[in-house]
């Protein structure tokens, strides 16, 4: 008997499953056995550095066994060793190609070291072997939507609805691929739909709102954007991308109020911090600029842009010595990087900072 071991990766508000199946058919081979035995017992402890040298050695000891391999690729996906995870998987579906489970991991982790065209083949495979699988068909999609084919993603995450009409992944991103290929009127028809079936989902009003701006009703985009950030005051995501549409609107207040909100969901995100940095440095709030740029110059120490920015924000509230500091440590920084523009650049601005 097998056991199914299944995990979620989450991104833009989709998710794609990795599964295996582990070994415990009893083998001949009483030592071959042991040794998936503890591999086992070494996955179910969480301990998967030890468990892929078991593995490892059981491939020595019975290299035609597709389910030792797929073993060995959960393992190695648990670490984040994608490119070693898909070579076991491929071997697995070279030695069984009538297993859809073993192609859906396979998928997982092509697509997770970029390889997203081999990770739909791998998809399509497994689609094609269990169709009624909602996972493999959301797997296939997620990965269509990531290689940025979104009217192939469309179609895929139709078929997901068709198998279960409440998906909130399918039912998010088939209105995100219709947006990606211009069909906002589709898109703002599906809308009440989505609305009712994810009464409390911020993402999907964040969808609403992109759809109702490239269809110039401005002010009800406005107001959805404001729902999504009431409805998951904590969803970091939520928070990030609001702020991004704002900055896309020119509204920089209301961005750099989401962009703060972001920073205290994730304190150390760097793609928060640098947005709200810029935001408020192009909005002239020098103050939260400082703040936001001296944070990430704790996380990044060596960034020259980092210094740079800290540098235009201290000059931006006439603390000349500051920025002066700052902007100092930025040359050097770039002069380490082999930077001459870099360095030119910064020269430029201390020139200015001289003048003045």
């Amino acid at each position: 008997m097998s056991i199914r071991f299944s995990r979620l990766l989450l991104g833009v508000g989709m998710a794609i499953a990795v599964q295996a199946i582990f070994p415990t058919v009893m083998q001949a081979n009483q030592q071959l056995d042991a040794i998936i035995e503890q591999g086992n017992e070494l996955i179910q402890n969480q301990n998967f550095s030890q468990a892929i040298q078991s593995y490892q050695e059981a491939v020595r000891l019975d290299g035609e066994n597709p389910r030792i391999y797929s073993a060995l690729g959960y393992a190695h996906a648990q670490l984040g060793n994608f490119e070693e995870a898909a070579i076991a998987y491929q071997r697995a579906v070279l030695l069984d190609n009538e297993n859809p489970k073993f192609y859906s991991a396979l998928g997982f982790s092509l697509a997770n070291k970029g390889d997203y065209l081999n990770a739909a083949n791998a998809y399509q495979r497994a689609v094609q072997l269990k169709p009624d699988n909602v996972e493999y068909h959301l797997g296939l999609a997620s990965v269509l939507f990531r290689s940025e084919n979104f009217a192939a993603a469309l179609n895929a995450y139709e078929q997901v609805l068709a198998l279960d009409d409440d998906n909130a992944d399918a039912l998010r991103n088939r209105i995100a691929s219709m947006l990606q290929i211009g069909r906002n009127q589709e898109a703002a028809a599906l809308l009440d739909e989505t609305f009712f079936k994810l009464p409390t989902d911020g993402q999907i009003r964040i969808h609403a709102a992109i759809t109702w701006l490239g269809l110039n009703d401005r002010p009800r985009a406005l107001r959805l954007l404001e729902e999504a950030r009431k409805l998951e005051p904590r969803n970091f995501q939520v928070q990030l991308k609001v702020a991004k549409v704002y900055v896309n609107q020119g509204l920089l207040p209301e961005a750099i109020a989401a962009f703060q909100r972001a920073t205290e969901i994730e304190p150390n995100s760097s793609d928060a911090l640098s947005n709200l940095g810029a935001t408020a440095l192009q909005d002239k709030d020098y103050i939260t600029s400082i703040i936001a740029y001296r944070q990430l110059s704790e996380l990044y120490p060596n960034d020259p842009g980092v210094y740079e920015n800290l540098g235009l924000a201290f000059q931006g509230r006439n603390r000349t010595s500051e920025a002066i500091e700052a902007l100092t440590t930025a040359k050097n920084l770039y002069k380490r990087q082999g930077n001459q523009q870099g360095m030119k650049k910064i020269d430029a601005l201390l020139e200015a900072i001289a003048d003045s």
